[in-house]
């Protein structure tokens, strides 16, 4: 039985070449260019070929870092493109993993049909890919959620980290100082915005648990890398709430989603 390949979310896949390459790394697994896909598990290395413009296809390579359960990330790559390395075939070789194993995973249809395996490999792909697939269940809303919140201290050490809690009526009255906090939730059955485990700190690993969608996802990635880059170093802080005090960049006003979910809390 061939090792098992890891799981890598698309997330990561457009951390690693940045959207407009993995765009089209989705159209070239769709147009069935990459072929040869293996898994050296000792070396936890990622091989595939890629036909592109050229006679020769090329040879992308991408070394995984195991991070939870079955998932891994990539921690570097190689292509013999001119690009070299975190191109479009790089990302095409750990889609097509992603939708191979997806694949296997999944219980065999006896039809008698080779249409229907066809069918299996593409949606594993769009899944994974965060694409139109027939009737699959929409994707689930993902939100802001403000709240006014007071600072507070952690009591589990002297030197802990700031934490925060909600504001209220008698804090307000004894002169605290609030701040305006957002954190993701997402948008239940009922219509209810929730928490759940979802926070700033599990948000990169979340795209395949909560079923979003990658547009979306990435948009909430953005948003809480531009509030990282105005910190010179890093400072421990509340991994639930970002406070909007804290961000410097000048494009974060621009940054607002349109059509997202928000919900607010005072």
């Amino acid at each position: 039985m061939p090792p098992a390949v890891p799981l890598v979310d698309a997330t990561d896949v457009i951390r690693l070449v940045g959207p407009g390459a993995f765009d089209r790394a989705k159209a070239l697994v769709r147009e069935r260019r990459v072929t040869g896909v293996r898994f050296d598990a000792d070396a936890l290395v990622l091989e595939g070929m890629v036909q592109g413009s050229e006679p020769e296809p090329y040879e992308a390579s991408v070394l995984l870092a195991r991070t939870r359960g079955d998932n891994a990330r990539p921690a570097d790559s190689s292509c013999t493109c001119y690009v070299g390395s975190e191109c479009k075939h790089v990302a095409a070789v750990l889609l097509q993993s992603n939708a191979e194993t997806i694949a296997r995973q999944q219980k065999p249809v006896r039809t008698g049909s080779a249409s229907t395996a066809s069918s299996n490999w593409k949606d594993a792909l769009d899944a994974l890919a965060g694409s139109p697939a027939g009737d699959r269940t929409p994707a689930t809303t993902m939100g802001l959620l403000f709240e006014l919140r007071e600072r507070t201290r952690s009591q589990s050490a002297r030197w802990g980290a700031p934490k925060s809690r909600a504001g209220t009526a008698a804090s307000a009255a004894a002169g605290a100082t609030f701040r305006l906090g957002v954190r993701p939730v997402t948008q239940s059955a009922t219509g209810n915005w929730v928490r759940g485990d979802l926070t700033w700190t599990t948000l990169p690993f979340s795209l395949n648990r909560l079923g979003a969608s990658p547009e979306q996802h990435r948009w909430f990635g953005q948003f809480q890398a531009l509030h990282k880059s105005a910190r010179d170093a890093y400072v421990p802080g509340d991994s639930e709430w970002l406070f909007l005090d804290e961000f410097a960049s000048p494009c974060s006003g621009r940054c607002w989603p349109r059509g997202h979910g928000s919900a607010s809390r005072s």
